[in-house]
């Protein structure tokens, strides 16, 4: 091998090493990107990721940082990130049949606010409180009832689409005259999704307890009868929820 073509070679080598060094560069955003230069003139500046994509700036946009500068940065974003995923809310929408054993059925609605933490154990577990709104139609009267509960929702498994079990436990206060409240329970089963945002969507089946004492209108011969009824209302469907 001659010394002209050794001279090429080398030449090569040495430019192939400089194209593939990582570097920092932070954008007007304040976003840093870690790459390598895969093409670069006046105007534009390639940059081709860990992951294999690659991401066009233009020079005007961007300049270059020290790596120690770059991880501080990284730092910051991430710990940034897990303080705002610490908490989360959301929000339930359900209905479904209402029945007081061996007496009536009829219709339910229910809505919720929950509010808690999220992630906890390094798992995708939700623990918090929240207050709804649960409507009852039976006998042609209305009883609604706004419980106040301990709330959790705990995956099978640690994945981003699991199968979860939901809980929640606490007091109904009744919203009309004719009832009184007492304990409230809710059971959940259902699948959980984690999209590509922060956002997680929750499809389940769901059971409500209720336990009242109702003030029941009758009409029989022609005449109303007012009584009251110490029951357990229950009530089961399905619902939504979006937690954010």
């Amino acid at each position: 091998m001659n010394s002209r073509l050794r001279y090429i070679l080398l030449l090569l080598v040495v430019s192939a090493a400089l194209s593939a060094e990582t570097i920092n560069l932070r954008l007007s955003t304040g976003q840093i990107i870690t790459g390598e230069v895969v093409f670069e003139n006046e105007e534009v500046v390639i940059i081709r990721t860990a992951d294999g994509a690659r991401y066009q700036y233009p020079k005007t946009d961007v300049q270059l940082i020290d790596d120690a500068e770059a991880q501080l940065n990284n730092e910051q974003t991430e710990t940034a990130t897990t303080h705002r995923q610490k908490v989360g809310v959301q929000i339930h929408v359900g209905g479904g049949a209402a029945m007081l054993p061996h007496k009536a059925w009829g219709g339910n609605a229910n809505a919720k606010l929950a509010i808690g933490a999220v992630n906890m154990f390094d798992r995708h577990i939700f623990l918090g409180g929240s207050v709804a709104v649960n409507v009852n139609m039976l006998m042609s009267q209305a009883f609604t009832f706004i419980p106040l509960c301990l709330e959790a929702q705990i995956p099978l498994v640690n994945a981003d689409i699991a199968p979860y079990i939901g809980m929640s436990i606490g007091y109904g206060f009744a919203a009309n005259k004719q009832a009184k409240g007492g304990m409230a329970a809710a059971v959940d089963l259902g699948y959980r999704f984690q999209t590509r945002g922060k956002a997680v969507v929750l499809l389940a089946l769901n059971a409500n307890l209720q336990q009242a004492r109702l003030t029941v209108t009758e009409n029989y011969e022609g005449n109303t009868y007012d009584y009251y009824s110490g029951r357990l209302l229950l009530s089961l469907g399905a619902k939504l929820a979006v937690q954010l």
